[in-house]
C-alpha cells in the first residue's frame, strides 16, 4: 500500500479524536484578540513607520496563530492497528512499523510547573506528528502510541520516560 493510500485509508476499528471545541475557542479568541490589537492601530490610525513595522510583524505572527487554530479545528486524530494518521486541511502518517521515535514534552505557563500542557511527538521514516494534550482522550493515545513505540525495541529518552510517568502510562 501507498503513503498516499494508507495516510487516506481508515479501518472501521480506527479511534478518531479531535480539538474540544472549548480548547479552540479559546485560541480563536487570542487570535482574535492579537489581530484586533495589532491591526487596529494601522487601521485607524497613522503610526510612525517604526510603529507600523512593529505592528505589522505582531499581526504576521497572529495571523499565523490563527491559521494554526484553523488547521487543529479541523484536524482528526485516527489511529488503529496500522499506524497514526491525521487528516483535515494538512495530512499526516505514520505507520507502527516505520516509528522512530515517540517524545512526550511538558511546557509549563508558571514558574511552579503547575499549569501547562503535555505534547506528543513521533516521527516516523518521513512524517512528523506532533498533538497536544487539549486533544480528546490525549492520555488513551499517548498509551497506544508507548505502547507500540515499547515495540520497536528503541530506548526513550529520560525526559520522556518522567512525563509518561506522570500520565499513568507505563512503558516495558
Amino acid at each position: 500500500m501507498t503513503e498516499l493510500a494508507f495516510q487516506k485509508q481508515r479501518s472501521a476499528e480506527a479511534s478518531t479524536l479531535r480539538y474540544p471545541a472549548a480548547a479552540l475557542a479559546g485560541y480563536h479568541l487570542r487570535a482574535a484578540t492579537g489581530l484586533c490589537v495589532s491591526l487596529g492601530p494601522l487601521l485607524f490610525l497613522e503610526p510612525a513607520p517604526a510603529m507600523t513595522i512593529v505592528l505589522t510583524a505582531f499581526a504576521a505572527i497572529f495571523l499565523v496563530y490563527c491559521a494554526r487554530g484553523v488547521i487543529r479545528q479541523y484536524s482528526r486524530v485516527e489511529y488503529d492497528e496500522a499506524g497514526i494518521r491525521i487528516s483535515g486541511i494538512v495530512r499526516q502518517a505514520i505507520r507502527w512499523e516505520t516509528l522512530q521515535e515517540l517524545r512526550v514534552r511538558y511546557y509549563t505557563t508558571r514558574r511552579d510547573g503547575e499549569s501547562g500542557w503535555m505534547q506528543l511527538q513521533l516521527r516516523g521514516d518521513r512524517e512528523h506528528i506532533v498533538v497536544d494534550s487539549s486533544l480528546t482522550s490525549f492520555t488513551q493515545l499517548v498509551t497506544v502510541c508507548a505502547s507500540r513505540f515499547s515495540m520497536t525495541g528503541r530506548e526513550l529518552d529520560d525526559i520522556s520516560r518522567t512525563n509518561l510517568a506522570s500520565l499513568g502510562v507505563s512503558i516495558k
